[in-house]
């Protein structure tokens, strides 16, 4: 696929051929052209199974894209990545998904020349009913010179190097979320919600900003034993409990689309609550909050309502101890809009 062929690929307005974004539009006009392979990035395949883009090929970022130790995969792996996905030398590959970044800098890493992210989520796809299927594509396969390791002398390329980020910032983001059950966790009812615990923990675990999240050795915390008080008649109480960077951090998942799609169905398993059930506060860096503090948390923010003890995404504080004004900030606009 040449540069003339993208010359329109990022809609009206962009940069055209240079430009990393391309529309639905053009995808869909595009999107069985030979040369063009479009991967889907996700965490599971529970979304994929579901649908996907007509002939798109999954990428799961687990089981694909990282090794057994959470480092970006080498150049062997990413050679049989590319075979199995039909993607040759002059392939235009176009990402989309949970995390089409790190499919695109992934292909960057290792020297492919053509790599796209569409500029629309999976939901406008499917509610602009542009084609999709779930049946699990075969592109054809494509020949492919070895991927080429990442040069040393650029600085940040060597996926077997940890990056070290240097923060001022002396404390973190703890929140905790209280749902009471409509009915036990072990029924048909919740069966659902059950199955999409894994990947939705997953995705937060992957999450820009992800510090730490309350689990035993199941990989949740759907059996930590908190909150009893506060069943209200339901069939249990089951808490979450996590921490981030920043506000921005755990909104940007909160809303993310891996997460919306359990959010939307949230009345169908959990009774309804008219006072707090998210808490926010700040911790300092290295530790990491209690159930106990996370009830009082609770309480004091069902007592007192917004402040800088126990706060919300809506109505947050900045940390402890830095230079920003000390005052409540109103969280982004989609923040306030029901999933």
């Amino acid at each position: 696929m040449n540069t003339a062929t993208l010359q329109n690929a990022a809609g009206p307005g962009r940069a055209a051929a240079d430009d990393v974004l391309v529309s639905a539009e053009w995808l869909q006009a595009h999107l069985h052209d030979p040369g063009i392979r479009v991967i889907e990035v996700d965490v599971s395949r529970l979304a994929y199974d579901e649908w996907h883009i007509d002939g798109a090929v999954l990428w799961n970022i687990y089981a694909d894209l990282k090794d057994a130790v959470y480092r970006l995969v080498d150049a062997a792996a990413v050679q049989r990545l590319l075979a199995r996905s039909g993607i040759g030398p002059d392939s235009t590959v176009v990402c989309y998904g949970y995390g089409p970044a790190m499919g695109f800098w992934l292909m960057k890493l290792y020297g492919h020349a053509d790599v796209r992210i569409l500029d629309c989520s999976r939901d406008a796809w499917r509610d602009e009913s542009r084609p999709r299927s779930s049946s699990a594509a075969e592109p054809a396969t494509a020949p492919r010179p070895s991927a080429r390791a990442p040069g040393r002398g650029r600085a940040g390329l060597d996926p077997g190097r940890r990056v070290r980020h240097h923060r001022r910032v002396s404390h973190v983001l703890a929140q905790v979320n209280v749902a009471r059950l409509r009915a036990p966790l072990e029924s048909p009812a919740l069966a659902d919600f059950v199955a999409a615990l894994d990947p939705v923990n997953a995705a937060a675990d992957a999450a820009p900003g992800f510090v730490w999240r309350l689990q035993t050795e199941d990989g949740n915390a759907t059996s930590v034993r908190a909150f009893e008080w506060d069943a209200a008649g339901s069939a249990g109480v089951i808490v979450n409990m996590s921490v981030w960077e920043s506000a921005e951090a755990l909104g940007a998942f909160v809303y993310s689309d891996v997460h919306r799609r359990v959010l939307r169905r949230r009345r169908e398993w959990f009774e309804q609550i008219t006072e707090a059930y998210t808490a926010l506060w700040w911790i300092r860096r290295g530790t990491t909050p209690a159930t106990a503090e996370a009830e009082d948390r609770v309480r004091y923010l069902r007592a007192h309502g917004p402040t800088p003890r126990a706060f919300t995404l809506r109505s947050h504080f900045p940390p402890p101890g830095g230079t920003e004004p000390g005052g409540a900030r109103a969280g982004r606009e989609e923040w306030m809009c029901p999933a």
